[in-house]
C-alpha cells in the first residue's frame, strides 16, 4: 500500500449564504490524500462548532489536485462532495 500524505491547505472559502458555501482543498503534496474519517466543521466566533460533514467513504484528494466540499444549494457539477445547508 503507498503511503499517503495527509496535509491539504485551504485555497478558498466561499460564504455566500445566498447561493452557497463552500472549501477548496489543495493538496500540495506528491502523493495523494485520503480524507475518509475526516469532519468539516464550522466554528463560530463564540466557539460553537458545528459538524457539516464527516467523511466516511474513501475520497482521495490527489497530488497536486483539489477538492471542493459545498453545501446543498450548490449543484454536483461546482462540487466534489456536499454538506446539508443549516
Amino acid at each position: 500500500m503507498a503511503r499517503t500524505s495527509t496535509k491539504l491547505l485551504i485555497t478558498k472559502v466561499g460564504l455566500d449564504t445566498a447561493h452557497g458555501t463552500y472549501v477548496e482543498l489543495y493538496n500540495p503534496s506528491s502523493g495523494p490524500v485520503n480524507i475518509a474519517g475526516w469532519t468539516l466543521q464550522y466554528i463560530s466566533q463564540k466557539g460553537q462548532v458545528t459538524t457539516l460533514k464527516i467523511i466516511s467513504t474513501e475520497l482521495v484528494v490527489p497530488a497536486g489536485g483539489v477538492l471542493v466540499v459545498g453545501d446543498s444549494r450548490l449543484t454536483e457539477e461546482q462540487t466534489d462532495l456536499r454538506f446539508d445547508s443549516k
